[in-house]
């Protein structure tokens, strides 16, 4: 395979290096919102909405979407296959994440 071009590897390190970063911070957040729900009563834990129980969830898929688009936008449709490949483990570490965020989103709706 032919070595990217230098702005493309750029972009990417800078991309791949916090995208799981951010997603961190994000289920760090989805595991204290189920955290802070299971602790409560049944009667103070109904007062939580749905959208209060979907914000990590939501919140991580728009992150996600955000970063992708960004790379897209970045770099062009051509390079963005690439660039992923290149950057397997984070990119990887990254959808691992989401599927977790979205999984503990799922627990908090069934509280």
């Amino acid at each position: 395979m032919n070595p990217l071009p230098l702005r493309a590897e750029a972009i990417g390190l800078v991309l791949f290096s916090f995208l799981p970063v951010a997603l961190l911070l994000v289920g760090g957040f989805a595991v204290w919102e189920w955290w802070y729900l299971d602790r409560l009563p049944i009667e103070a834990a109904a007062t939580h909405g749905l959208d209060e129980r979907l914000t990590p969830g939501v919140l991580a898929v728009v992150v996600f979407a955000l970063w992708m688009g960004g790379l897209l936008g970045l770099v062009g449709r051509a390079l963005a296959l690439r660039v992923i490949a290149r950057y397997r483990w984070p990119f990887g570490a990254s959808c691992a994440l989401l599927l977790g965020i979205l999984w503990v989103t799922c627990q908090t709706l069934a509280l």
